[in-house]
Order: C-alpha cells, then sequence, then structure tokens
C-alpha cells in the first residue's frame, strides 16, 4: 500500500507542477496581452504583435481593393472616380498640369476645371500614376494613407499607454468600421483621407492641454491642407466644425481654435479660392441624414446583404445608399463603447473630466448627423459648412474621439483587473467577437461583391485626356490661391519654429 500511496502523491505532484505551469502560463500571457510590458523580451513580443497587426492591415485592404483589379463600371468608380484617376494619369504621363477635363462628366457637370472641384485629389502621391495604373495607383494610394493612419495611433498608443490589446481594439475600430470599407468600395476615394482621423483626435486632445497656440495652429493648419489635398473635403468641413464647437465649449481654447480655424482656411487657398468660382453653380441642396436616431443604431449594428433592395434607398425620408449609413460596429463593438463608457463615469473621474470638455461637441455633431437638423447651415449659407449635403458623414468624427476616449477607459480598467484571469479571458473573448464580426463586414463589402448590386455601365477612359485651354480667371485664382497658401504656410512655421 505505501508503494501504491507513493506513486499516488507523486502524481499528484506532477499534476499539480503542470497545472500551477499552465496558470502561470496563462496569466503570463493575458498580462503580456492587456497591459504594458516593460521587460526587454516583452517589449521585443509586443513590436512583433504591433508589426503584424499593420502587415495584416496592409493584406485586408489589399483583399478588400482587389488587389488594385477594380471593376470600374459601376456607381462613383464609373460616375466620377475612374474617369478622374485616368485623367490625372494621362496629365503625369505626359507632364502637363491637371487644369481642365475635356468635358464636365466627372466634375458633376458643373465645370471642366479639375481643380475647382474640392474633392479631387492634388496629393503629391498622384506621382506615382507614371508608373502605376488607375486600380494599382488607387490600392496604393490607399495603403499609403493606411500607413500614415497607423502612425497617428502609435502616437495614441503611447500617450494612452495602450496593451496589445487595447492597441489592436483602437485599430480595429478605427480602420475597419463600416464606413471605411462601404465608402472606399463604393468609389468614394476620398474617404481614404479618414486614415488620418488619429492625427485630428491628437490635434483635439492637445488643444484642450493648454499648447502654445501658435504651434498648435501650425500643426492642425498643416494636417487640414495635407487632408484636402487628398481631396478629402468632407473631413476638411467636419473638422472646422468640431474644433468650432470645441471651442465653444471650453473657453481656454478659443485663441489656438481661432487662429487654427484662420490658418487652415489660408494655408488651403489654393484649393479653397478655385472652388469659390464654380460655387453658385453647384447643387447644394441638403439631401439627408440618419432618417431617424433608430436608424444611425442601425448604422452600428447592422450587417447588410449587398442586394439592391438592401443598400439602395427607396426610403421616401431619405434617398441616401447604405454606404452612406453605414457605421458597422457590430453589436459585440458597440457593447465595448456602451460598457466601458459608462465606466468613465463611474470609476474613472479624472478621465470623465476630460471627456467632460468634449461631451457636448460629441452629442452635437451626433445630432446633427440625424435628420434635417444640419440643414439649418444650409439656411444660414454659412460658407463651407453648407457645402455638405449629407450630414451622415459627421458621424465619423464624433466616433473617432469616442473610440480614443472609451479605449483609455478601458486600459485603466485592465490595470486595474491584473491578475483577474476570468475578466481577463472574459475581454479576450469579446475582443474575438469585435474582430470576427468586423471581418464579417469587411468580407462582404469587398469592391469585387458591391459590383454585383449594381447594372454596370460602360466607360472608356481613352476620353480622359488634359484638354488644357486659355482661362485667366482660373490661372489667376490658382497662382493667388497658391501665393496666399505659401505666405501663410511660411508665417506659421517662422511663428511655431520662434517658440520652439
Amino acid at each position: 500500500m505505501s508503494s501504491l500511496d507513493d506513486a499516488a502523491g507523486t502524481l499528484r505532484s506532477g499534476l499539480g507542477a503542470r497545472t500551477h505551469r499552465a496558470g502561470w502560463l496563462l496569466d503570463t500571457g493575458l498580462t503580456g496581452l492587456f497591459l504594458p510590458q516593460e521587460t526587454p523580451s516583452g517589449r521585443a513580443l509586443t513590436r512583433l504583435g504591433l508589426v503584424a497587426l499593420y502587415l495584416f492591415g496592409l493584406l485586408a485592404w489589399t483583399y478588400v481593393l482587389n488587389a488594385g483589379d477594380i471593376p470600374f463600371e459601376f456607381h462613383d468608380w464609373a460616375e466620377v472616380t475612374g474617369h478622374r484617376y485616368a485623367f490625372l494619369r494621362d496629365a503625369v504621363t505626359h507632364g502637363q498640369l491637371p487644369l481642365h477635363m475635356p468635358g464636365m462628366w466627372a466634375l458633376r457637370n458643373v465645370t471642366d476645371r479639375f481643380i475647382s472641384i474640392a474633392d479631387t485629389n492634388l496629393s503629391p502621391q498622384v506621382l506615382l500614376l507614371r508608373v502605376l495604373d488607375v486600380g494599382d495607383f488607387i490600392l496604393a494610394d490607399t495603403l499609403l494613407l493606411y500607413t500614415l493612419g497607423f502612425l497617428g495611433l502609435l502616437i495614441l498608443r503611447t500617450r494612452l499607454k495602450l496593451g496589445l490589446a487595447g492597441f489592436a481594439l483602437l485599430w480595429a475600430l478605427f480602420f475597419f468600421n463600416g464606413s471605411m470599407s462601404a465608402h472606399l468600395t463604393v468609389g468614394h476615394l476620398n474617404w481614404a483621407a479618414y486614415f488620418l482621423l488619429p492625427f485630428l483626435v491628437i490635434l483635439v486632445l492637445d488643444l484642450l492641454s493648454h499648447h502654445d497656440r501658435w504651434r498648435w495652429a501650425a500643426w492642425y493648419s498643416g494636417w487640414m491642407f495635407l487632408v484636402f489635398l487628398q481631396g478629402g473635403f468632407h473631413l476638411f468641413v467636419g473638422s472646422l466644425l468640431l474644433v468650432a464647437l470645441v471651442a465653444a465649449f471650453h473657453p481656454p481654447s478659443r485663441r489656438a481654435a481661432a487662429l487654427g480655424i484662420a490658418f487652415a482656411l489660408l494655408v488651403s487657398a489654393v484649393r479653397i479660392l478655385p472652388a469659390v468660382l464654380e460655387s453658385g453653380r453647384f447643387d447644394t441642396e441638403f439631401l439627408s441624414g440618419f432618417t431617424t436616431f433608430g436608424e444611425l443604431a442601425s448604422g452600428l449594428i447592422e450587417l447588410r446583404t449587398l442586394s439592391p433592395s438592401d443598400i439602395i434607398s427607396a426610403n421616401q425620408l431619405s434617398p441616401l445608399g447604405w454606404w452612406e449609413k453605414d457605421y458597422y460596429l457590430g453589436l459585440g463593438g458597440l457593447a465595448f463603447l456602451i460598457v466601458f463608457g459608462i465606466r468613465i463615469w463611474t470609476h474613472e473621474k479624472d478621465l470623465a473630466g476630460r471627456v467632460s470638455q468634449l461631451m457636448f461637441p460629441i452629442v452635437l455633431m451626433t445630432t446633427l448627423s440625424i435628420g434635417r437638423f444640419y440643414r439649418v447651415f444650409h439656411l444660414l449659407q454659412i460658407p463651407l459648412l453648407s457645402s455638405e449635403r449629407v450630414s451622415t458623414r459627421l458621424l465619423a468624427i464624433p466616433l473617432g474621439l469616442i473610440f480614443v476616449l472609451v479605449l483609455d477607459s478601458f486600459q485603466r480598467s485592465v490595470e486595474r483587473w491584473r491578475g483577474h484571469r476570468a475578466a481577463q479571458l472574459l475581454l479576450g473573448t469579446g475582443l474575438l467577437v469585435v474582430a470576427h464580426d468586423l471581418w464579417q463586414h469587411l468580407k462582404a463589402w469587398r469592391v469585387v461583391n458591391l459590383a454585383q448590386a449594381f447594372p454596370p455601365r460602360p466607360v472608356d477612359f481613352s476620353l480622359d485626356v488634359v484638354a488644357n485651354h486659355p482661362d485667366p480667371v482660373y490661372f489667376a485664382t490658382l497662382v493667388g490661391g497658391l501665393g496666399v497658401s505659401m505666405l501663410s504656410l511660411g508665417f506659421l512655421i517662422f511663428q511655431a519654429a520662434r517658440r520652439r
């Protein structure tokens, strides 16, 4: 019997050791996933995880855009986007300025003056069209902006002290929510400017932190100019509105905000003044926002199939297609925002103070995205703001702020739950659910899938060639706008450098 007892004791001891070792490995893995790492090996593994996320993003967008093999025969690809980039390719290939198109068909039938349309792309990367065809350039441009946005998220990661799991969730919410894939695959390539949204969040947080107003204005104006060059006119307008609302409810930031808005307009004069020439010819009638608050909620959690009846509007109250309302996060993603948003007010009093400074701008911009509230800017004919016809597009900006504030709450919570294995396992499971749901949306809204929902429209890009002709007023406006932009940018850099 003694030998049997000894054997049983040895077995129990071995099992206990293995169980202890397995528990230690699980705790170490969970801690490494949720908390910032201080050891050299831990930091190395975190960096490896960040690289993996970045590379997965490159592959995911390559998959969504069909590796650049885009079917241009539907919706905005056929009506606008394909023609504009074919025209730009002809311009850079033959070394000509992209001033006039041969017709008005790709410029909303308003003008043949290419630069007078505010959402055209005049960024430096269009020079790549000299060596890339249109589809490959669209993919390369998207991946470049994704890369810049990823750098912005890395800055936010450092500021918020996010663990790998928190950063992965922030990355997924920013870059793979429904609005990104729905807009890009329907042909709204200027929506790629929203990859730069993390930098706007950084600028707004800096605005609340009493940074030097000249340096803040320089960074804000430079970012706004970069967005405008990408054709990100909607983001430009929404960002002006956000900073104005922040200043209205946070008096210490008013001087910096006023300076930033003024110089954002001056630095972007080379894009704004040519558009003013055609201002009386644009169709600026307000279309719609979300029909109801319930429809906004549906846009966050409803994954629609790509049948025409599901995504093309037959609603008498709103002519907008579903791609204008799709902000899909999934039920898990929305639950995450709600749970950790509530914890800001119940457990994170210092964070609640920062959130309270942004609460009214977030609520107001969200409200303006619903119904016809935004039409007040059209009735008042406020320049630039009255040019936004679809107010659902505003929601992307307050959502970006919410993502960052909630992730701050998330990271603070997991710091408190250090060693609580059950809580960490539950969170890990939740993150997998969110990732799964976002991936399902991404798969559904691939450009080749969306093309099946629209009747094909034949396109002929051979007609999209440079057709420059004498146009003294247009030329003078371009030269004057460029002069204002250069002088304003130089003055801002001088003032910011003096304060360095």
